[in-house]
């Protein structure tokens, strides 16, 4: 071998561990130790997962929401009145009270507006817009009062969870038409997502760690291998192959927008972040961790070809 060879096998390994390993360790704890708000829009997805509870939340569930997604079917303002007897509908109707302004010999009253009295209890002067003093004042108190909730908010690895939840659920187009899932139906059913998410986010922690000092290199590379093909998957080549965008390129890629080129970076910058991590992935995995690691230590695995002068 070379001296360029030998160059190359104890220094490249080194650069892609730094980078695979430093990456990957640095998503992970993020997913793990930062947190994310629970919303309108995402709290059926983490409820039905048992994400959160749902007495934690049921401010922001639909009216009706159950974990069968079955709805509840709404409370009664008033109990329905029981009859005995005969019904209602036969009953005669009673016969109206005789006007105020009569007396009890039958002659009439004049009319004679009775003036308020201002001492009575109940009343009181009206307020600059229009109502009473004290009614504003109970507006005030009720206002004051009243307890704003609290956001809840869970650990951001459940961002993945509910990325599988979306990728395994049907969609139809604006004109009907059925898309397929990205995922099948059943990673997105129960808890699986959870558990999908927490084993996605402690994956990259290890191997992130196990690439770093260099053990286990290849079966580590193989795993964040794994990791970057499903994430291209679900948010680049999936969408763009099954007619979730309406910009595609070559079939599979996603497109530019109206005001975009194909070189504009916003375009495909998290594709080939993406891209060059799977790649960075795969050489690991086939040149293996090289002679400044924990592998080379503890397994030997260095070619005969390094001895030769």
């Amino acid at each position: 071998m070379t001296f360029g060879q030998k160059l190359a096998y104890h220094i490249a390994p080194i650069f892609l561990r730094l980078v695979l390993g430093l990456t990957f360790l640095w998503a992970g704890l993020g997913k793990i130790i930062e947190e994310m708000e629970v919303t309108e829009a995402n709290a059926p997805a983490l409820v039905r997962m048992h994400a959160v509870n749902q007495s934690e939340v049921q401010h922001l569930l639909p009216p009706g929401f159950t974990l069968d997604e079955q709805p509840e079917e709404p409370p009664r303002d008033q109990p329905e009145e029981e009859t005995t007897g005969s019904d209602t509908h036969d009953e005669e109707p009673a016969s109206p009270p005789p006007p105020d302004d009569a007396d009890p010999a039958g002659e009439d009253t004049p009319d004679t507006p009775e003036e308020p009295d201002a001492g009575e209890a109940g009343d009181s002067p009206p307020d600059d817009d229009g109502g009473s003093a004290s009614t504003t004042r109970y507006r005030t108190i009720l206002v004051q009062d009243t307890p704003t909730a609290a956001p809840v908010r869970v650990k951001r690895l459940f961002g993945i969870a509910l990325m599988l939840v979306d990728a395994a659920s049907e969609k139809t187009t604006e004109s009907g038409q059925s898309l397929p899932r990205l995922l099948p139906e059943q990673v997105g059913r129960g808890e699986t997502p959870k558990y999908l998410a927490w084993a996605v986010a402690i994956t990259e922690v290890f191997a992130g760690g196990f690439i770093l000092i260099g053990f286990l290199t290849r079966l580590s590379a193989l795993a964040v291998v794994v990791i970057m093909g499903v994430a291209i998957w679900l948010t680049q080549i999936g969408p763009a192959a099954m007619g979730y965008l309406d910009h595609v390129v070559l079939g599979f890629l996603p497109g530019p927008g109206p005001d975009q080129t194909i070189f504009d970076p916003a375009v495909y910058e998290t594709l080939w972040w993406q891209f060059a991590l799977l790649g960075a992935g795969l050489s690991l995995f086939f040149a293996g961790a090289g002679t400044l690691s924990l592998d080379r230590l503890l397994f030997g695995s260095v070619p005969d070809d390094l001895d030769d002068d």
